[in-house]
């Protein structure tokens, strides 16, 4: 029988400084590439970040697919301090103190709330 994979999906909620970096699509790109290799994970496709510039939804919304699941990332600008909403699922091990510490760095934590869902108790199979 194989190892049972960790199923770990980590979820942020935080408030961010409202700088240029929140609309800099090139270089929320760049910081998601870098987090991923900085969790020690392999890239599946490539990050790509959009602006919607939707009222009362303006912000941007960025994806990443890895090898062992996804990243995904919205942020609300129209508001000071922003809001971000931050999601990475991975059957592999990752450091979630090395992933605040990247959006702390990059945006500026103004304030956050975080959580671990351990998906592996829904992943059984019906018998």
């Amino acid at each position: 029988m194989s190892p049972l994979l960790e199923h770990k999906h980590y979820i942020i909620r935080a408030s961010v400084k409202h700088t240029k970096a929140l609309q800099d699509l090139e270089l929320i790109e760049e910081w998601m590439k870098e987090l991923i290799h900085s969790i020690d994970m392999k890239i599946l496709i490539d990050p790509v970040a959009v602006y919607c510039d939707k009222e009362n939804n303006k912000g941007v919304t960025a994806i990443a697919a890895i090898e062992t699941s996804h990243l995904a990332l919205h942020i609300w600008d129209e508001i000071d301090p922003a809001v971000m909403q931050f999601d990475l699922y991975s059957c592999k091990q990752f450091d979630e103190s090395i992933v605040l510490k990247s959006i702390d760095d990059t945006f500026g934590l103004v304030e956050h709330a975080s959580m671990v869902l351990a998906r592996d108790p829904f992943l059984s199979t019906n018998q």
